[in-house]
């Protein structure tokens, strides 16, 4: 009775590292599989972006590129982390345009 026992402990044992083992080929499979993406999609945006649109992307905002979105936000919409709607910004562009501009440019930089 107790080589029963033992013998079924030992398969308890045996079932429990074989599915370590598939978990662990499981994982490795799919680490494999990001790996391969990931340089995939890398190679992809190096030949796709060229010097002149990342220049483009990289360049700072201008100042009538931040004015046309403030003006395109809706005017009612909640308000933004400065805790002021859009209309704000809109109505008093004279006052605190500038201020607005150079807030945006720094946390965008």
């Amino acid at each position: 009775m107790e080589h029963y026992h033992d013998l079924h402990e030992a398969e308890k044992i045996l079932d429990n590292l074989l599915l370590q083992e598939e978990l662990h080929w499981k994982q490795r499979s799919r680490i494999s599989w990001l790996e391969a993406a990931i340089e995939e999609i890398t190679n992809f945006i190096q030949l796709s972006v060229t010097k002149e649109t990342n220049q483009f992307l990289l360049a700072p905002f201008s100042d009538q590129e931040i004015l046309d979105a403030i003006k395109s936000m809706p005017p009612d919409k909640s308000p933004g982390e400065d805790g002021m709607p859009a209309i704000f910004s809109q109505k008093n562009r004279r006052t605190v345009g500038s201020l607005v501009t150079k807030a945006v440019q720094e946390i965008m930089w």
